[in-house]
């Protein structure tokens, strides 16, 4: 008998009251409880629920989740109690009766795949978590974004470099030696494997960029091998696989619970020409958000330059399409950021089929972000016979501006479509802290952070 009946309450009551009872430790938590990945705090717990230390009652107070917040929860619950995930990584323990499951359609988020100069970058806002994927090749665009757009509420969860060309990373440089000016912090960096750079300078900057930061990963295939050492605050976040027998590898950050990183590449190219192997290594990845699936691909090769009438799918793209026969759907998408800016040797016919297969339901969404090459028509007419082609480049047709996926809370679907730049045009003016070298550094940004769009 639980606590209730040895009192005397009737343990036949409404949900509010049985709450009021666990809320006062007078009723013990059910056996029988929900299991989810993703939970909170229910309607009758508008003040939060309390993480134990173990699960009971009586074990000491970890934290209290705060209501509407979310934790990533560890299987089924185990004698009523839920193993949570704090956001600082600790474990710890909450009543199952006090939480109930996040269904996938409830999660809301934006992703914005921004208009910025030469360059990508995308930014996913949801819940409380923010994830900045590249940071385009200008510095002071990336501020003006981050800032007039007020996409940062602070901190940054995650920023992640996917590859070596400088309009991958050279807007990052706007948070070189600036994390303690800026209204935001940075929980973790990924910056990629920098032993096999084409442009030893290019590695070193980013590499001082990193150290400046807390929570760097290097992204490698491998552990540090040679004279190759991360910086001294740096974590190597390994993903290490065979590379002739490559895996996806799930990420599951504790301080981002409502977004699920499965890492497909890097991995080791064969090319010795260095821009293709550069190419070839770049960070592959989906963002698995509620139900609906970004498929991220960097700057991926599909076939060779030159190669013109060639229809097989090579290099990268084959070893994705590899691991995808060994994992069915492990491919399948939502939204895929076209590789490479929309050129032709990315994005074959073969490798769409795989991430938009005919079988699959709702609207599916292929980006082109900052298209820089002279054959992105090419690939603009395969991705139109399998999704909507959106891109932040007018020359294939689009307004100016950025191209915005938002999903709302109770719809089956996400929805993509183009918005006007966030940031001010003309530039805003502001001065450089210095301008012994102005393209090394930027100037720290004085709008507040308190408000947000889109969320």
């Amino acid at each position: 008998m639980d606590t209730a009946g040895e009192m005397g309450i009737e343990t036949v009551m409404t949900p509010r009251a049985r709450c009021a009872l666990l809320f006062a430790g007078m009723l013990l938590c059910s056996k029988e409880a929900l299991a989810s990945s993703l939970v909170t705090p229910v309607d009758c717990a508008p003040s939060g629920v309390k993480v134990h230390a173990g699960p009971s009652l009586n074990a000491p107070r970890l934290a209290k989740l705060p209501f509407g917040q979310r934790l990533r929860s560890l299987g089924r619950p185990q004698d009523g109690w839920y193993e949570v995930v704090l956001r600082n990584g600790r474990h710890g323990f909450s009543c199952g009766e006090l939480l109930h499951e996040v269904p996938a359609n409830d999660i809301e988020f934006t992703v914005r795949f921004m208009d910025v100069p030469g360059g990508e970058a995308t930014i996913i806002n949801v819940g409380d978590t923010d994830i900045l994927i590249d940071g385009g090749s200008d510095p002071d665009s990336l501020l003006r974004y981050l800032h007039e757009g007020h996409l940062i509420r602070g901190p940054l969860e995650l920023a992640i470099v996917t590859d070596q060309d400088s309009d991958h990373w050279n807007g990052f440089r706007c948070l070189r030696g600036l994390s303690g000016k800026l209204p935001f912090r940075i929980l973790e960096l990924w910056v990629p494997d920098q032993d096999n750079w084409c442009s030893p300078a290019d590695a070193e900057e980013l590499g001082v960029i990193s150290s400046s930061l807390p929570g760097t990963c290097v992204l490698k295939h491998s552990v540090v091998v040679g004279n190759a050492k991360p910086p001294s605050n740096c974590k190597v976040r390994e993903i290490s696989y065979h590379p002739r027998n490559p895996t996806a590898v799930d990420v599951k950050l504790p301080f981002a619970p409502e977004v699920d990183l499965t890492i497909l590449r890097p991995f080791e190219s064969a090319e010795n020409d260095c821009a293709s192997r550069s190419n070839d290594s770049s960070l592959v990845f989906i963002a698995t958000i509620g139900a609906s699936r970004f498929l991220f691909t960097s700057d991926q090769r599909g076939k060779k330059e030159g190669d013109a009438n060639r229809q097989e799918v090579q290099y990268g793209e084959k070893q994705l399409i590899e691991m995808a026969n060994q994992e069915p759907g492990l491919l399948t998408a939502n939204v895929l950021k076209v590789a490479n800016h929309g050129a032709d040797t990315s994005t074959m016919p073969g490798f769409i089929s795989r991430v938009f297969p005919r079988d699959s339901t709702g609207p599916k969404f292929a980006v082109i972000c900052s298209a820089n090459h002279t054959k992105q028509d090419v690939v603009v007419k395969r991705c139109q016979r399998r999704a909507f082609v959106l891109s932040t480049d007018e020359r294939l047709g689009a307004q100016k501006g950025d191209v915005v996926c938002i999903k709302r809370k109770g719809e089956k679907s996400l929805d993509c479509a183009h918005e006007p730049r966030l940031y001010r045009l003309p530039p805003i003016d502001v001065p450089h802290p210095s301008n012994k070298n102005p393209t090394m550094e930027c100037a720290p940004c004085q709008a507040k952070t308190s408000g947000h769009q889109n969320r």
